[in-house]
């Protein structure tokens, strides 16, 4: 029997106190807010249907790449990889690496766990919140994103046998991905200076 509860949805600026309680009224969820915001002290809270919160310890921030290309008809994808645990589709991310810039780290996991080499943007394009699990439980934190003019698809590389990897259009990725936040920066990436600066490099 499929069950109809919705899934649990990240929220922001809910003051939970810490203890997993919030009055449904303070709930600021929006699939159109971005997190740009540089406070770390607020939780992650997962919103469930209707008026469940569940409170997350929040992690460091980790860093990802997000790989973008010009297909044949000119229209901008981006490659997106599977998680090792649940098998969802997200960028290529991790923690930001001892002795390298966020923005190198975001490059070292391009490579690693999606298998791709190219130039990566000086600025992020965009934050956001994500829900996972580690081995104290569950956790939440926020992402920093690079987008990464790719230049070469390595036929192997390091994570080959524990991802798969996929290109897709821009509403096919707002899609397929969970985070709303991302679903959004997907959404509006056309018109992002910085991937615009990028694609020039592709003409």
């Amino acid at each position: 029997m499929t069950s109809n509860r919705a899934q649990p949805r990240i929220c922001a600026g809910v003051n939970s106190g810490g203890n997993g309680r919030s009055s449904r009224s303070n709930c600021r969820h929006d699939p159109l807010e971005t997190f740009n915001r540089t406070c770390q002290s607020d939780p992650i809270i997962l919103c469930n249907e209707p008026g469940e919160f569940t409170y997350m310890p929040r992690t460091k921030p980790q860093v990802a790449a997000l790989p973008v290309r010009l297909n044949k008809r000119n229209r901008v994808e981006v490659l997106l990889v599977t998680s090792r645990g649940s098998g969802r589709w997200l960028p290529p991310k991790g923690s930001e690496m001892n002795g390298k810039s966020r923005r190198k780290s975001a490059e070292i996991e391009a490579r690693e766990e999606a298998g791709v080499c190219g130039n990566v943007a000086d600025r992020p394009i965009g934050r956001y919140a994500f829900a996972g699990k580690a081995r104290g439980g569950k956790v939440g934190g926020r992402i920093i994103l690079y987008p990464m003019l790719v230049r070469s698809v390595l036929k192997r590389w390091k994570e080959c046998h524990e991802r798969k990897r996929r290109w897709f259009t821009l509403k096919q990725a707002a899609r397929v991905v969970r985070e709303p936040e991302l679903q959004h920066i997907l959404l509006s990436l056309k018109s992002e200076p910085a991937i615009k600066r990028l694609l020039r490099r592709a003409v």
